[in-house]
Protein backbone atom coordinates (compact mmCIF):
# COMPACT_ATOMS: atom_id res chain seq x y z
CA UNK A 1 0.00 0.00 0.00
CA UNK A 2 1.48 3.30 -1.03
CA UNK A 3 -1.05 5.47 0.77
CA UNK A 4 -4.35 4.57 2.40
CA UNK A 5 -6.75 7.50 2.76
CA UNK A 6 -8.27 6.51 6.13
CA UNK A 7 -5.93 3.95 7.76
CA UNK A 8 -2.40 5.42 7.90
CA UNK A 9 -0.93 2.30 9.55
CA UNK A 10 -1.37 0.48 6.21
CA UNK A 11 0.92 2.95 4.41
CA UNK A 12 4.08 1.27 3.15
CA UNK A 13 2.86 -2.22 4.09
CA UNK A 14 2.82 -5.37 1.96
CA UNK A 15 -0.87 -6.30 1.98
CA UNK A 16 -0.80 -9.54 0.01
CA UNK A 17 -1.55 -11.51 3.18
CA UNK A 18 -3.98 -8.96 4.71
CA UNK A 19 -7.43 -10.45 5.17
CA UNK A 20 -10.70 -8.88 6.25
CA UNK A 21 -12.84 -10.36 9.06
CA UNK A 22 -14.42 -13.05 6.86
CA UNK A 23 -11.04 -14.25 5.56
CA UNK A 24 -11.03 -12.64 2.13
CA UNK A 25 -7.69 -11.28 0.83
CA UNK A 26 -9.32 -8.04 -0.27
CA UNK A 27 -6.29 -6.27 -1.75
CA UNK A 28 -5.30 -9.31 -3.81
CA UNK A 29 -8.88 -9.55 -5.07
CA UNK A 30 -8.93 -5.87 -6.05
CA UNK A 31 -5.68 -6.25 -8.00
CA UNK A 32 -7.05 -9.30 -9.85
CA UNK A 33 -10.29 -7.49 -10.69
CA UNK A 34 -8.45 -4.43 -12.01
CA UNK A 35 -6.04 -6.56 -14.06
CA UNK A 36 -8.95 -8.51 -15.58
CA UNK A 37 -10.92 -5.36 -16.39
CA UNK A 38 -8.05 -3.45 -17.96
CA UNK A 39 -5.82 -6.19 -19.40
CA UNK A 40 -3.08 -4.69 -17.24
CA UNK A 41 -0.03 -6.83 -16.52
CA UNK A 42 0.08 -8.21 -12.99
CA UNK A 43 3.65 -7.11 -12.40
CA UNK A 44 4.42 -4.19 -14.69
CA UNK A 45 8.06 -3.45 -15.34
CA UNK A 46 9.44 -0.39 -13.71
CA UNK A 47 10.15 2.46 -16.05
CA UNK A 48 13.81 3.30 -16.05
CA UNK A 49 13.57 6.33 -18.32
CA UNK A 50 10.94 8.95 -18.98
Amino acid sequence: MIMHPTVPKLNGQNLTTYRVADGIAIFVGMNKAIAAATDAPRHPRRRTSF
